[in-house]
């Protein structure tokens, strides 16, 4: 049986903990699931200046190179709090968006991510965006869900999954979930 749990919060990342402290919710979250698997997507809110726990110490200004590696650091310190007793990691790159402006902060954060996770054998990053890539490398907008024939997969913010793009998501994920931990997937 494979049993999962939910943690999120809306506008977080690594960027600010004092808006949300991620590191210790990593810690108590471990602590008390001792999950075989933690999947993890985030980051999307994280295309800012870094402040500390609380939000006094310097900030580290964003798009420089003191970001970059302050950043990294961060998430390997956040997977550091994840990993451990054989457990596994796998972290979810963001999916590419309809939005120029913000597809160019996630491309910066994505590569962090990546380097980052790449650092340790028991993380695996996925690269989610040719999800919603057509066969050309265009953004897919719409796609056939479950029993339902195109439907949007994003909001009108081009970057916010409609129900939809959420299932879509998950179906193309779930496989790779099972894969991780080394279940087969059963037809039907």
């Amino acid at each position: 049986d494979i049993e999962c749990f939910r943690k999120a919060k809306s506008s977080s990342g690594l960027a600010r903990p004092d808006f949300y402290d991620w590191m210790s919710e990593a810690k108590a979250q471990v602590k008390a699931r001792d999950p075989h698997l933690v999947v993890v997507i985030m980051g999307g809110n994280d295309g800012q200046d870094l402040t500390t726990k609380n939000g006094k110490g310097k900030r580290v200004h964003w798009k420089t190179d003191e970001w970059n590696e302050a950043y990294r650091e961060r998430v390997a310190s956040f997977l550091d709090e994840l990993r451990g007793d054989g457990r596994r990691v796998l972290w979810l790159g963001l999916p590419r968006t309809g939005t120029t402006a913000f597809e160019k902060k996630l491309e910066l954060i994505r590569d962090v991510q990546q380097n980052a996770t790449a650092e340790f054998e028991d993380v695996e990053y996925l690269d989610t965006s040719p999800y919603f890539e057509d066969d050309k490398g265009n953004l897919q907008e719409k796609a056939d869900v479950g029993k339902k024939r195109q439907q949007a997969l994003r909001a009108d913010d081009g970057i916010h999954f409609t129900m939809a793009g959420s299932e879509y998501f998950a179906e193309r994920v779930y496989p790779e979930v099972l894969r991780v931990i080394g279940v087969a997937e059963q037809a039907g």
